[in-house]
């Protein structure tokens, strides 16, 4: 992934944060990654592009839920909710199995909505 992002012309770096400290705060799993893209500086209109870009780029990882949001809403988001997306979809039970097909399903659902973006199943 690193590789590829720094391949568009908008990418400065990227740094890679894989798991989570042991008393972290985040909801996220320790199996999550996080990616912190810098990107040079760049016009609304040239932000919009690296943005279409990027999404397209990071389209190509099959298996893999991608989000594209700046520091300061995920912040928001999280100190607001707990959870860094817009609408989150909740499923209990046992069966590990059943679960994660049951939420790569509602992710395939969610992601056929128009103008969604990032749609896609988290397992904590």
């Amino acid at each position: 992934v690193t590789f590829e992002l720094l391949k568009t012309p908008y990418v400065r770096s990227v740094a890679q944060r894989a798991g989570r400290a042991e008393k972290a705060d985040d909801i996220m799993g320790a199996q999550d990654s996080e990616f912190e893209v810098d990107l040079r500086p760049l016009s609304d209109k040239q932000a919009e592009s690296a943005q279409s870009e990027i999404r397209s780029l990071l389209a190509q990882f099959p298996g893999v839920n991608f989000a594209i949001k700046t520091f300061l809403t995920e912040r928001i988001e999280e100190t607001l909710s707990g959870y860094t997306a817009s609408v989150v979809i909740n499923i209990f039970g046992n069966d590990m199995d059943t679960l994660d097909k049951k939420a790569q399903e509602i992710g395939r659902i969610l992601s056929n909505i128009p103008d969604s973006a990032d749609a896609g199943a988290l397992i904590l």
